[in-house]
């Protein structure tokens, strides 16, 4: 008699052997920098924080319409970290951005959890349906806000460094 267990180590092979060829047909394809990252096609909001005559939602809806200006990216939000959207932009799609918004700062919370040390993740990113879903951590004073990027192409790490790099980079006024 044979079990379907986790110590079959023949079926271990095939599942690895499986998941290296699905990764090596998933790479996209590498442009002259050699990764493949999305980057918005916008240019940069002039915007600054410590204007004393800008409003900071204009600051935060310039960047978030600067995200959506990246090839693929359907919608883009800001969320504390009680989950409450502080801002969205974008339209497509049928997601109800409040719920996500509570969605991803809850996973965020619970890979924490799950980690020794309870190290937050930077970001994460999944796919649902035709959806591509990111979450990344952006580390601001007084309280870190997590930006929520619905897309219909996957987005690369890098490009979500990037993201993340520049709105911490404006909203902390360094410009």
């Amino acid at each position: 008699m044979k079990f379907d267990s986790s110590y079959d180590r023949s079926k271990a092979r095939r599942l690895v052997a499986d998941l290296q060829q699905r990764k090596s047909q998933s790479k996209l394809k590498a442009g002259a920098t050699g990764a493949a990252m999305a980057l918005p096609t916008g240019s940069m909001p002039s915007l600054d924080v410590n204007d004393p005559g800008i409003y900071r939602q204009d600051v935060i809806n310039g960047l978030l319409d600067w995200l959506l200006s990246t090839e693929g990216m359907a919608r883009v939000m800001l969320v504390d970290q009680r989950g409450l959207v502080v801002a969205e932009r974008g339209d497509q799609g049928d997601w109800d951005m409040e719920s996500l918004g509570c969605h991803m700062v809850e996973a965020m919370g619970l890979l924490s959890r799950a980690r020794e040390g309870g190290a937050c993740p930077e970001l994460i990113i999944w796919q649902n349906g035709d959806w591509w879903l990111a979450a990344v951590e952006l580390c601001l004073d007084p309280e870190s806000l997590v930006l929520g990027l619905v897309s219909t192409t996957a987005q690369m790490p890098e490009s979500l460094a990037f993201f993340r790099g520049r709105l911490v980079e404006r909203l902390r006024g360094e410009r």
